[in-house]
Order: C-alpha cells, then structure tokens, then sequence
C-alpha cells in the first residue's frame, strides 16, 4: 500500500513520528535529570541536542549539557525526551 508520495505505509511507519526538535537545537533541562541515585543534569541546565533517534512510540534524543561541574565537563546524557528538554 503506498500514502501518495510513493512510498510504502509500513516503510513510513518504520522510520518514527517527526522529531520535534533537530540536532543543533540549544535545549534547557525542564527538571533534574538522574540515571538511579545520580544526578546527571539541574533543572534549567543549558544544552544542544547531538543526536535525534526517532522511534515510531515518539523517539529521544542526546543532549551535551553545558559544564558545571569539573569531574564532569560536558555531561552528555542519552534517551531524553520532549518531557525531559524543552528548547532555548
């Protein structure tokens, strides 16, 4: 079955919903970001998407987080969401 464009409904289907926002968008943390007991992120960190990886359900992405602290310089964290960042 194709949609019109020449392409076939299940191939669309297959390459994920349009992200919303685009490698090299400036991003903020819209809450504290934590992978178990570590905080990766604050809340209204600073950021730039790196990475997208769309995915039927929605997709996340990578974002490179400005430094605040000197163990960590660039905190990259993967498989955020439209919840997790909100752009600049």
């Amino acid at each position: 079955m194709q949609d019109g464009s020449g392409h076939s409904a299940t191939a669309n289907a297959t390459q994920g919903a349009p992200m919303s926002l685009q490698p090299h968008t400036r991003v903020h943390a819209s809450h504290d970001i934590q992978r178990g007991h570590h905080g990766l992120v604050k809340r209204g960190a600073h950021g730039m998407v790196v990475d997208t990886h769309p995915h039927w359900t929605g997709g996340s992405y990578t974002v490179e987080f400005e430094s605040t602290d000197k163990k960590h310089p660039r905190p990259t964290v993967v498989g955020l969401t439209d919840g997790d960042v909100q752009p600049d």
